[in-house]
């Protein structure tokens, strides 16, 4: 949710992340995907997606994740001198900047996903996932499987 901001301002104690690989056939939108390889990166937002990690508040802001990180207690006055000095600031040129980068993200958005989705909605991991008796931490459907024999066949 944070990459839809258009400022994000941290507590030194938060951690950002989208663990999509620990759920059983889940996929990451394309333009959520789209939007968090144009913040940090198609290599390092391949690396957070796949190992499922979580990254610290100091490590956001390293790799542009965040733009600032306070101490919590510190974190609602720095909000609100912001946004002071934002209503400072000439309202139809924000306005242009925010559309002109809705416009650009929206040009760079993966186009032609709809096999990727499908490919993870309609398999049977996914419908092992939905199952009321599901609780697994690690996916065991047939997918599954196969993912995992075809990915130590590539690994490099």
């Amino acid at each position: 949710m944070s990459l839809a901001c258009d400022l994000r301002i941290a507590a030194s104690h938060a951690r950002f992340g989208a663990p999509v690989a620990r759920t059983l056939g889940n996929c990451t939108a394309p333009l959520a995907f789209t939007l968090f390889a144009n913040t940090v990166g198609p290599v390092r937002a391949r690396n957070i997606l796949l190992t499922a990690r979580l990254v610290d508040a100091s490590e956001a802001r390293a790799i542009g994740l965040v733009d600032e990180v306070h101490p919590g207690e510190q974190l609602l006055g720095r909000v609100t001198e912001l946004a002071g000095h934002l209503t400072e600031l000439a309202p139809l040129t924000l306005a242009a900047v925010k559309e002109a980068t809705r416009r650009v993200t929206r040009a760079a958005a993966l186009r032609d996903a709809e096999d990727i989705i499908l490919s993870c909605y309609l398999s049977e991991d996914f419908k092992e996932a939905c199952a009321p008796s599901s609780r697994s931490a690690r996916p065991t459907g047939k997918a599954a499987e196969e993912t995992r024999a075809t990915n130590a066949d590539e690994s490099c």
